[in-house]
């Protein structure tokens, strides 16, 4: 029973994370850190619904957390790029051209 209310609210913290990723709309930083959020919970919710099923899902486990770790390097080199290029993260000034 605890495992299923668990599920339950990170299926809520997903939904309420994708509600304000598709609300944010200045920052390109805030929304790679929702995109980790989304990440995380995912990394959370798959053994904790692995377990319940009594299944074991180590392998997948640690290629999901690899994966993350990729996502978040490349997340940061574009951070990077972007400040370097156009001096702040805010989407509305970077042009198409100057890319």
């Amino acid at each position: 029973m605890i495992i299923v209310s668990f599920i339950l609210v990170l299926i809520m913290a997903v939904r309420a994370i994708f509600f304000s990723f598709f609300l944010q709309r200045d920052h390109f930083l805030i929304a790679l850190l929702l995109l980790e959020l989304i990440s995380i919970a995912l990394v959370l919710g798959i053994p904790i619904t692995s377990y319940s099923l009594g299944v074991v899902s180590t392998p997948f486990f640690l290629v999901l957390l690899t994966m993350r770790a990729c996502e978040a390097r490349v997340g940061l080199a574009v951070i990077v790029y972007l400040v370097r290029s156009f001096g702040d993260d805010i989407l509305q000034s970077i042009s198409v051209r100057r890319l």
